[in-house]
């Protein structure tokens, strides 16, 4: 097709509109659609848990030692990561 030459555009947008009535009509855009809003639900709970996780003071403070500590090879990073969680979990109990 082309604009220039207004030549095949009814046929690329009948294409375009059956294939449409056919993703509808087996299911396929309805399930897409589920599994967008399943995506970005999981997406916007990962995005808040970890930007309430970083803008803790006291991970802050914790993560700068601990990364420093990791990178010469004093702290192991499994070890590192898990003292930064229980950490935040302590914390935030403690706020409930």
């Amino acid at each position: 097709c082309s604009a220039l030459k207004d030549t095949g555009i009814e046929k690329v947008w009948n294409a375009v509109l059956e294939y449409i009535e056919f993703t509808k009509s087996n299911g396929f855009l309805e399930e897409q659609r589920m599994r967008q809003a399943k995506y970005w639900m999981y997406e916007y709970i990962n995005e808040a848990l970890h930007d309430h996780f970083f803008n803790q003071e006291e991970i802050k403070e914790k993560l700068k030692m601990f990364e420093h500590k990791v990178i010469e090879g004093k702290m192991n990073s499994f070890f590192a990561s898990r003292n930064l969680i229980e950490d935040y979990f302590k914390s935030f109990n403690k706020n409930i």
